[in-house]
């Protein structure tokens, strides 16, 4: 009978750690556990396996400098999730799961050795990215004012993505000397700059995503390969929204700044497809492909060419056309973001109020017949063009444009100053005439 008692024990015990460390309710009983144990030279990434249910791995790093304060741990793997955490019996608030992941170990004892606990609950071998960064006292903490994130000091970021937009939060900073959150000398003296990194289009491959990643991890790497998106004050919001480009990767990075100290520190980077790499899956890169949009797009690029040349020889054609376009071009964002229609079904919706549309545009040329009113929507659709390229460069990026009233404001500003611009010139704005969306299907295709 106390056999039996022991035995139950020791099955409960072993059913909480796996609960833990997988987030799932049930026992895995081919799970090894292990006591190998890796160490790290600090700030040096390091690529390595890691074998199949292979579980409570110690990540050491030795020889720290005794005027190291707190440490960044972050893992890093393409394909499947990690859990990383601050202790081994993997608790809720110290431990963090995913592809993209890390945590701030705190040195206790100056010069002292830090390590934190590694696991791969998954039936394959995982190739991982491992690093450990160091800082000071003097140095901001990412992550360290955490509100939503399960850890009270969380330096990693959180993506969400659809084929339209992808979501990035992070958790606000707070100051090395671990000041109130709510202090106006941490809400003064924080600032942080939001960088973004592109990978090559249709690149899914191992030594790509771990190669760019690698470019992210440091303050100084970040800020020679990045982007520079955004910076935002203390007081700001912390989730940005981006453009999505499935199978063209796409990593994020941000800096945290002390403005009186002149220090910063690098929060965990982030890299997503906006698919999954994992063939099979709900959402997987290997299943995308835009065929209906790729045959539109090319069909409304050869009649483009034609109106180019040939568009005032058929003026009902050409107004058909010119107003086919300019509700595509309005109706495809406005479908695609608010409602949950497939990339197909909103082409083919857009097809239809786009034929629609020409048929009403015909119809007031001929009701009214007058030439200026035939260019509105020409040099219109012009506009449109000519404003996504702005906002595409740099320009889209100014902080006085995150608000939408005025990144509105702004982009139909250009649109009906160039409109007003053209209507004296009629054959330019004739021949100008391209398809808005076909300069999208040339750069999603290079």
């Amino acid at each position: 009978m106390r056999c039996l008692v022991v035995l139950i024990i020791i099955c409960f015990k072993c059913n909480i750690v796996e609960c833990l460390s997988t987030g799932r309710g049930s026992l895995d009983l081919n799970i090894k556990s292990t006591s190998e144990q890796y160490e790290l030279v600090a700030n040096q990434p390091l690529l390595m396996q890691i074998e199949a249910m292979e579980t409570g791995i110690i990540i050491k790093v030795a020889n720290l400098s005794t005027s190291i304060t707190f440490i960044i741990f972050q893992i890093h793997s393409q394909r499947l999730t990690l859990t990383l955490s601050l202790t081994n019996t993997y608790n809720y608030e110290s431990t963090v799961k995913g592809n993209n992941i890390g945590l701030i170990y705190r040195v206790a004892t100056p010069g002292s050795a830090a390590m934190v606990y590694l696991n791969n609950t998954h039936n394959a071998t995982v190739d991982v990215l491992l690093a450990a960064f160091t800082y000071t006292a003097n140095d901001p903490i990412p992550g360290g004012c955490s509100l939503e994130f399960p850890q009270e000091e969380a330096p990693y970021l959180k993506l969400q993505y659809s084929h339209v937009l992808t979501t990035v939060d992070f958790q606000l900073a707070n100051l090395g000397i671990s000041k109130d959150c709510e202090d106006s000398v941490t809400k003064n003296s924080l600032e942080y700059d939001i960088y973004l990194y592109f990978l090559k289009q249709n690149e899914l491959g191992a030594e790509e995503y771990f190669s760019s990643l690698i470019k992210l991890l440091s303050i100084d790497s970040i800020q020679k390969f990045g982007r520079k998106i955004h910076s935002l004050h203390h007081s700001e919001k912390t989730s940005l929204a981006f453009s999505s480009y499935p199978r063209k990767g796409a990593a994020y990075a941000v800096i945290v700044r002390d403005t009186t100290l002149k220090t910063s520190a690098a929060y965990v980077p982030i890299l997503s497809y906006s698919c999954d790499v994992i063939e099979g899956s709900t959402n997987s890169c290997a299943d995308i492909g835009d065929v209906v949009g790729t045959v539109v797009t090319f069909l409304i690029g050869l009649l483009g060419l034609f109106m180019c040349f040939f568009g005032h020889r058929f003026f009902k054609t050409e107004m058909f056309f010119v107003g086919f376009l300019a509700m595509l071009a309005v109706s495809l964002p406005l479908f695609e973001l608010g409602t949950q229609l497939s990339n197909e079904d909103v082409i083919v919706t857009g097809i239809l109020l786009g034929v629609l549309s020409g048929m009403i545009w015909i119809l007031v040329w001929v009701c009214l017949g007058i030439p200026v009113v035939s260019l509105l929507l020409t040099g219109g659709v012009l506009g449109y063009l000519f404003a996504s390229l702005i906002f595409f460069t740099p320009f889209g990026s100014l902080d006085s444009l995150r608000n939408g009233v005025s990144y509105s404001m702004v982009f139909m500003s250009i649109i009906l100053f160039l409109t007003a611009f053209l209507l004296p010139l009629n054959k330019l704005v004739g021949n100008m005439q391209l398809s808005v969306k076909y300069m999208h299907w040339t750069y999603r295709n290079n």
